[in-house]
This record gives C-alpha cells, structure tokens and sequence, in this order.
C-alpha cells in the first residue's frame, strides 16, 4: 500500500550527503576559543596546504606542548577526510606549579598542520576535512576539553590564497627554525652538556621533545665556553639512549632578543644519570619564590596570643558551646574538678597534636609529589565525585551510612572519671571542624 514512497524515500537517502553542513570553523568551550585557519581560500585535487589551529585561551589558563612536561596533555588533532601531517608547534613556555615544571601557552597561540587535498577530488565539488580537537585546559584544576571543527573549501583548477594567508605566515615564524649551526652533546655529572658556537647568550633553556629526556623541574646551568656557549642539562626519568637523537627546541637569549631554534643530536655514551629527588625539590623552590610562604614579623608570643583568643572564640561558637556546657555541669556534679578539666583539656590537645602530625605527613608527602595534583587525576576525581553521589544518596534518605558509628562519640564521652572527661575533650575538638573553617577563613 505504502509502496509508491519507497522511491521517494530512496532519493532522499541519496540526496543526504548533498545538504550535509559541514562542522563549523570554530567554537568555544568555557576556557578555549578554537579556530580552524585556512590558508587557502579554494584548492586543488592532490594540493598540499597549511591550517592553523588558532587557540584564544582563558586568561591564567594553560594548555600543553607536544611534551606537557612533568604534568598535563598535549593538544591532538584527529582529522577524517584529508591527509594531514604532524602538528608543528610553536616555542612554548614554562609554567613552575609548585614542584612540577610543564611547558605549554597561555593566551593566544596557533598550531600549524600541512593538509592534503585527496588527489581524486573533482574540480566544483567542495573540501570538507573535519578535525576532531583535544586539549587539556589548567589552572588551580585541569578540564579536558573537546571540538569538532571543519573546513568547507571549493575545489578548482587553480588554487587561490586566502585573506588569512598572512596571519597563517605570521603564525608560521613562531614555529623554531632548524639550528644554522651543529649543536655539541658532552655527557655531563648529571646528564648532558650541550654547546653551541653561539657569542653573547645571556640566557638558555632546552624544551626536549620527549618527556622524561630530561628533569623538567631541574635547572639547566649556563656557561661561557669557547666563544659560544655551554648549558647543562640534567637526564629526566626516561634517558634518551646513546647513539638516540635528543631532540628537541632550543631557546637562546642574547642582546638582539629571543630566538628558538629545532636542534638534534646523537645522545653520547657516558651520560649522567639525573639529579636526586632533593636537588629537585630545591629547583622546585628556585623556579617558584613566589610560592614560598611570606616572611613575618609576628613574634611567638604575639602569635601565642592570637590563637588563644581565636580559641576562646571558637568556644562560642554553635558547634562547640552545646558540648560544653553539657560537660560543665557534669563537672559541677563531682567534686575531681580540677582533675576531670586537666583530661578534658589533654583530650583537646591530643587532637590537634595528631591532626598537625597529619597535616607535616601530607606536607612532607606533598612536598616530594606534589600534593593536590592528585585532582589533575581523571581516576580520582571520578571515585571523589561517586563518594559525594553517594553521600547525596544517603542525605536524601535513599540509605544510611555508618549508622551504628553516630553513637561511638557521645557514648565516649558520656563515660565516668577521667576517660569521659578526656573524650569529651576529643569530641569538641571533632565536632569544632564545620565552625572552624568559617572563622579562620
């Protein structure tokens, strides 16, 4: 009965490829503007041409070069539709967040692809290459991002430019040059020295390509020799072998300014092994003084002073008062009063001494590996985020967690002599965390 739609149905499925869009040049997530930049405005079958992946980034926030460094993710493209060759990126910089070194760009920046015309295209027919964008976006935290851009570029005989060709060239002299002269590898205590004939430089820094060539947290001595330079560069977690290339972009400073240059090298036998997690944690320190904590004038009894009075008024606040006036006048009641007041106070005290010996743990933890980047873990904040589900789940009254522990603490503290007086002492220091935020906040 409905068989005289199926032609109709026919045609409009051949007709589909016809009317599909093409994915925009650009969009936008909440950190990253992204841009496909073409340098052409038509091409030609089997042609051979530069886009550019503009990036406007959020101010104060980063992305990654090909080597993030000690953390982080480069930027990838996956293209469907055309041949494209690796991406060329332009001089990063490095970024000290706390102990780690990463390397990567802030504000504007562009990466350059050289796409392929397929060669069977037909002259009128439309190229339309997609590009799948990842980017991992950081600043306090790190966000992966996504985009799907595209081009939609005529096919002619005759290839013609396009009005952004100029900026594409400009984006292109960020992009290092090979080195003019031949870089010099010497193994050294610690790793590498390379040298350069280079007069005047005042400042280098290597960016090795591959993570773990080199200690990114590490400094990298610089030092006159021969009329060039020398610079040290200490060996990462993943030494480059001997006879290897080490590759990699090497940024020099002299009185004309900066300049990045693409250098390789065959890695020599004899190279050292690395610099010590101490020797890191102390160029950690060097690359981020302004990290360290700011020197005060406060003395000790000053400071004394202030917690104390900071004490007495936690003590009035909502989450402490209710105990203590229940333990008051349990005091009231016996006649030890100065005994059942000293545990209660060794009970405070014992808290706050095993929370600090918490607190110097993570610090010393964190100090090494950087505490808090744990959150920069894709896994950990997947398991943070089903406890805090769960936790929902319970205050919505879907189950209870842990309803047998709601009494351990008052049934503590409710016992007779000294033991009840001390974990009574516990209890208000437990019970005081939700009021003290707020107040040393």
């Amino acid at each position: 009965m409905l068989s005289f739609l199926r032609p109709i149905f026919a045609l409009a499925l051949l007709a589909a490829p016809l009317f599909a869009a093409a994915a925009p040049p650009e969009a936008a997530t909440e950190h990253v503007k992204a841009r496909l930049v073409s340098s052409q405005a038509a091409v030609a079958p089997g042609q051979r041409f530069t886009v550019a992946l503009s990036q406007d980034i959020k101010a104060h926030w980063h992305t990654y070069w090909k080597n993030p460094g000690d953390s982080g993710q480069a930027t990838s493209i996956d293209w469907t539709g055309a041949q494209a060759e690796p991406i060329q990126w332009p001089t990063p910089s490095v970024q000290p967040i706390g102990p780690l070194v990463n390397y990567g760009y802030e504000g504007r920046t562009a990466l350059l692809v050289e796409v392929t015309v397929p060669a069977d295209a037909k002259p009128g027919s439309r190229f339309q290459p997609t590009a799948e964008v990842r980017w991992l976006v950081c600043k306090d935290v790190c966000i992966p991002e996504q985009v799907s851009l595209g081009l939609d570029l005529p096919v002619a005989v005759q290839p013609r430019a396009g009005e952004d060709a100029g900026q594409v060239e400009e984006w292109r002299a960020a992009i290092p040059k090979p080195a003019p002269f031949a870089m010099q590898i010497k193994p050294a205590a610690q790793g590498v020295s390379l040298s350069g004939p280079t007069a005047g430089v005042t400042k280098a820094y290597f960016f090795a390509e591959a993570w773990g060539a080199v200690a990114h947290s590490a400094p990298q001595a610089l030092k006159a020799e021969g009329g060039g330079w020398a610079l040290d560069v200490p060996a990462g977690d993943e030494p480059v072998a001997a006879g290897k290339p080490l590759a990699g972009v090497l940024l020099l400073t002299t009185a004309a300014g900066e300049q990045a240059w693409a250098v390789s090298a065959p890695m020599p036998e004899g190279a050292g092994k690395g610099p010590g997690p101490a020797d890191l944690n102390a160029a950690a320190a060097d690359l981020t003084p302004a990290a360290a904590a700011p020197d005060s004038d406060m003395g000790l009894l000053p400071a004394l002073a202030l917690a104390l009075l900071g004490g007495l008024i936690l003590n009035l606040m909502p989450c402490v008062f209710p105990v203590l006036s229940i333990k008051a006048l349990a005091l009231v009641n016996k006649g030890n009063h100065k005994a059942e007041g000293l545990a209660y106070t060794a009970g405070v005290l014992a808290s706050f001494a095993v929370l600090a010996g918490v607190l110097i743990a993570l610090r010393a933890g964190g100090q090494q590996v950087g505490w808090g980047f744990q959150f920069h873990s894709p896994v950990f904040v997947l398991v943070v985020a089903y406890v805090l589900f769960m936790v929902g789940l319970s205050l919505s009254g879907l189950f209870e967690i842990g309803g047998s522990f709601t009494g351990i603490g008052s049934g503590l503290a409710a016992r007779d002599g000294l033991a009840g007086s001390f974990f009574t002492g516990v209890l208000a220091a437990v019970v005081a965390t939700p009021c003290t935020a707020p107040f040393m906040g």
